[in-house]
């Protein structure tokens, strides 16, 4: 009884403490006065003021302010502080070159609704929204789903061949990795 008490504890405690250090992954932080933090960051859908991180994963958490951020680098994705209406936010860089496209993704949380035939269940609907913008140059813009042939022309007005087949609707804003690779690909 003896044992299976101290294995129930040992159990117990490593349980306890992989929890708390199961949602925070390594990076590195690149502020923008050039120095860097390597670090643990707590995994988030996305980052609104502030990014949670831990330089240690036995120590406290700290925060920084995404407007003193540049970049921070995953193993398997960048993000980059981007500027957009007057606001900066972190973003994914899903292409690089001439035109770079970066997604934003959000939970839009509905109403809670009572869940038919149950006792007293509710359900709160969530559903995830993929914003997308492109930057050129000093220029970034968000390509609206309604919109996205529209606000994508001045960015890709160069490239003859890729312009055609937007105006004849050949793309669906989904596609949008596949056409700013197609437009940095574009030899016109």
């Amino acid at each position: 009884m003896k044992y299976l008490l101290i294995a129930f504890s040992c159990f117990l405690f490593s349980s306890t403490y992989s929890q708390k250090n199961y949602y925070f992954l390594d990076a590195t932080i690149i502020k923008k006065s050039g120095d860097s933090i390597i670090c643990l960051i707590k995994n988030q859908i996305n980052f609104d003021d502030f990014i949670t991180y831990k330089v240690t994963k036995e120590a406290y958490e700290s925060q920084i302010a995404i407007t003193e951020v540049s970049c921070v680098k995953f193993s398997f994705k960048y993000l980059e502080n981007i500027k957009l209406y007057n606001k900066e936010i972190i973003a994914t860089l899903v292409v690089d070159g001439k035109v770079k496209l970066y997604s934003y993704v959000f939970l839009e949380v509905g109403e809670t609704q009572d869940v038919p035939n149950s006792e007293g269940g509710k359900f709160t609907p969530h559903r995830t929204v993929i914003h997308y913008f492109v930057k050129k140059s000093d220029v970034t813009n968000e390509i609206r789903s309604k919109f996205f042939e529209y606000d994508l022309t001045p960015f890709i007005k160069d490239c003859r061949d890729l312009l055609l087949k937007l105006e004849n609707h050949d793309f669906f804003y989904e596609d949008m990795t596949k056409i700013i690779q197609d437009y940095n690909n574009c030899s016109n």
